[in-house]
């Protein structure tokens, strides 16, 4: 007697509508995947022109929809209804739009009908569960100790004090140079993240120098880029603990030493918090991976 069955896959896909009109569809899974020009990404796109060489990293979280983060520097800003993205959990169904290029993130389920009989799928589910135990006893001297991903781990929020103008000398003196360095380490910061956060400091210190001296266009000036650097920082910030959590869950330990190495180099000024601590533990146990097992 045979019966018939379905089993249900659900699909995760990017859609893309080109600036030239022409599509393409590429499939998401549980690792990030990034978009752009370069031949080297998972979804490249080498002819738009508006695009990055790596504009766009996008992960799918499963039901609770997708994870999505543009770079930092990127000339071209990904618009979501809108509204400039930073960096967001979105749901499924989502449109983001770049330049002329529209993306898609879609959720379907695929059925699949098969026949089958009840003796030989209880044959067949004997096998698999003689064969998983087999291999689950092989797999336990290889076991490993696990390294907390951190994922849901309390971290320290990167700008809370205000910087005020030091009460003695020239306010105006002060607030060009504190202007001028701030400008200077926030265009470093794609290089070291030390920088961006010694640049926000440096712009309110600025502003608040302007406002000593009457220059409330200038002051407001000043903690205009403060905000707007605060918004990429905290974003990569977010990024960056979730490229983290991702690498050590999926054992990609290159992956995860760099998540760690700009973690640890973005909350240096918070010594003391116990993320931080516990970030400088979890460096040197995915640097100790990472040598035993190169990819």
């Amino acid at each position: 007697m045979q019966r018939q069955g379905a089993l249900v896959e659900v699909i995760y896909e990017a859609q893309i509508v080109g600036s030239d009109g022409s599509t393409a569809v590429f499939s998401l899974t549980d690792s990030e995947l990034i978009l752009g020009r370069s031949s080297n990404v998972a979804i490249s796109l080498p002819d738009e022109s508006e695009l990055e060489l790596e504009h766009l990293l996008i992960l799918a979280r499963g039901e609770e929809g997708c994870w999505v983060s543009p770079a930092a520097r990127a000339a071209t800003p990904v618009y979501l209804d809108g509204q400039e993205l930073r960096s967001a959990l979105v749901p499924w169904g989502t449109e983001l739009h770049i330049g002329s290029l529209a993306l898609r993130l879609a959720r379907s389920e695929r059925r699949r009908w098969h026949w089958f009989t009840p003796v030989r799928s209880g044959i067949v589910a004997f096998a698999l569960l003689v064969f998983g135990f087999v291999g689950w006893s092989y797999s336990q001297p290889k076991a490993t100790t696990k390294i907390d991903s951190g994922r849901t781990r309390p971290h320290p929020v990167l700008f809370e004090a205000v910087n005020r103008c030091p009460p003695n000398g020239n306010a105006q003196r002060t607030a060009e140079r504190a202007g001028y360095v701030a400008q200077s380490r926030a265009d470093r910061y794609a290089y070291d993240p030390r920088d961006g956060i010694r640049a926000v400091v440096r712009f309110e210190q600025a502003a608040s120098c302007y406002e000593t001296v009457g220059k409330a266009g200038m002051a407001g000036e000043m903690r205009a880029r403060a905000g707007r650097l605060k918004e990429i920082i905290d974003a990569d910030y977010a990024t960056e603990r979730l490229r983290l959590a991702n690498a050590i869950d999926q054992r990609v330990w290159s992956d995860a030493v760099r998540a760690t190495q700009r973690l640890v180099l973005l909350t240096e000024h918070l010594e003391e918090h116990d993320y931080v601590q516990w970030l400088k533990q979890i460096r040197r146990q995915v640097s100790a991976e990472a040598q035993h097992h190169p990819e």
